[in-house]
């Protein structure tokens, strides 16, 4: 194996984040900064590394274990996970997961000849990613609101003799029904979703399974990105209604994943199909990575997804810094439109390939779930009018079915659903996903500047 030289440059991120910095310690995320003072989120307990010969295992085992270190192999992964000794720190003043032991391992690997990677942590509609509105003195919370139903919801068009096209959702899975564990809770998805055996992980509730949880630490309020694959979910069955989806859970309620667990939830996903393969597979959760270079999700999008159409969330931090998978070549990643324009949270760049209007999106939701949201309103001293003391004020926000959210998360099943929905209805005989996007994608097609094709869905 090629000797590799590359020195890390991650540290802990320098400054208090606020009340972040406890979520952020629950879930086991490290906040760093690489030399641009650019943020980059981690596993603070685990590197990975490149086995690109079946071979080099014994040998890396054997340097692991050399080393002091405890190495996690999985058959068919291209990368092993290497368990770095961590504890919990104060920094800043706050519960922090330090980044030094982090780095120690990656410099330890990587002089001894081997491609070392931190496991980056995923955020699904990273509507905080990179943007510092989320580093405030609030824990994070669901931006998702009630909504009604749509006016019109579209039926198959169930086409003899056509094959339904396959759509893969990597999220944080579907609610289904407590009366039926077998089917979606929420009736649009039921003609739609396929629920496979072994769903739920009844062992561990915190788990990353198929099941999409509401509220998975009793605060009686949403957790970060609960209900994110439900909602994707009624937007493929909104834009492609003859699509049959099909969910792998590689988020928590959180919506945090990371480089192996996604990675593995990929290879499980392949795997319960068979011989057959997904049409397209939608991705929307993002990280970026020290000095913006390919993650090691990477290289299982391309070893079990090669053939297949990957549509990826290009984030909401507002910037044109490259967020992965979206930047992957290969992958079509999506930013998100409003009214005017591009939508003001939306990333862009070149690496951006189609977007979608994503503000105030309509899709399927909890069906019964009631969340009490207190918030903070300033009123004025009577005596100092240039402070102010807080009075505590609380809606109620009754979910029965249907939500309204906001995010790039939510452009990508629309371009992802609609490329589907082109191939299915297509007079092309054997027509594929992939020479849809072609089509959809076309040089005289509409084009927004850095956000890549227009999608009017």
């Amino acid at each position: 194996m090629a000797t590799v030289s590359r020195s890390t440059t991650l540290r802990n991120h320098p400054a208090p984040i606020g009340e972040a910095a406890i979520a952020f310690a629950r879930r086991e995320i490290a906040v760093a900064v690489d030399a641009r003072g650019a943020i980059v989120l981690l596993r603070p307990n685990g590197i990975l590394v490149a086995v690109p010969k079946a071979a080099d295992v014994d040998r890396l085992v054997g340097f692991a274990r050399e080393n002091g270190y405890e190495v996690e192999v999985v058959k068919g992964a291209p990368y092993v996970k290497i368990q770095v000794p961590n504890e919990l720190a104060r920094l800043s003043g706050e519960p922090r997961w330090p980044v030094q032991p982090v780095t120690d391992a990656l410099e330890v690997f990587r002089a001894g000849g081997f491609e070392a990677s931190p496991n980056h942590v995923y955020i699904g509609s990273p509507f905080f990613f990179g943007n510092p509105f989320f580093f405030g003195n609030t824990e994070p919370r669901s931006s998702a609101m009630p909504a009604n139903p749509p006016t019109f919801l579209a039926a198959p068009i169930a086409i003899p003799g056509r094959e339904r096209p396959k759509v893969l959702i990597l999220d944080t899975g579907v609610r289904t029904s407590k009366a039926s564990p077998l089917t979606p809770e929420h009736f649009a998805l039921q003609s739609s979703v396929v629920v496979h055996a072994g769903w739920r992980d009844v062992n561990d509730p915190n788990a990353e399974d198929d099941e999409d949880e509401p509220d998975m630490n009793a605060d009686k309020a949403l957790d970060l990105e609960s209900g994110h694959g439900t909602f994707i979910s009624g937007i493929v069955r909104q834009v492609c209604p003859d699509a049959e989806v099909y969910i792998e859970g590689v988020l928590t309620s959180f919506g945090d994943g990371d480089d192996f667990s996604i990675g593995d939830g990929i290879k499980r996903a392949v795997a319960r199909i068979g011989a057959e393969k997904y049409d397209v597979v939608i991705m929307s959760l993002g990280a970026y990575t020290e000095d913006d270079t390919p993650p090691p999700l990477s290289r299982w999008i391309n070893r079990y997804l090669r053939d297949t159409v990957v549509v990826a969330a290009a984030g909401n931090g507002n910037s044109p810094r490259p967020m992965w998978p979206a930047a992957q070549q290969g992958v079509i990643g999506v930013g998100a439109l409003d009214s005017a324009g591009r939508a003001w949270f939306s990333n862009y760049g070149g690496w951006v390939d189609a977007c979608a209007p994503a503000v105030d999106v309509v899709s399927t939701f909890f069906t019964n779930f009631r969340q009490e949201v207190r918030t903070c309103q300033c009123v004025p001293d009577p005596v100092d009018r240039t402070s102010c003391r807080c009075e505590q004020q609380v809606e109620v926000r009754e979910f029965t079915g249907w939500a309204r959210w906001s995010g790039t998360s939510f452009a990508a099943p629309k371009v992802a659903a609609a490329i589907a929905r082109e191939a299915y209805t297509s007079n092309i005989a054997g027509d594929t996903a992939s020479a849809a996007w072609q089509r959809l994608s076309h040089w005289q097609k509409n084009r927004h500047p850095d956000l890549g094709v227009v999608f009017n869905v």
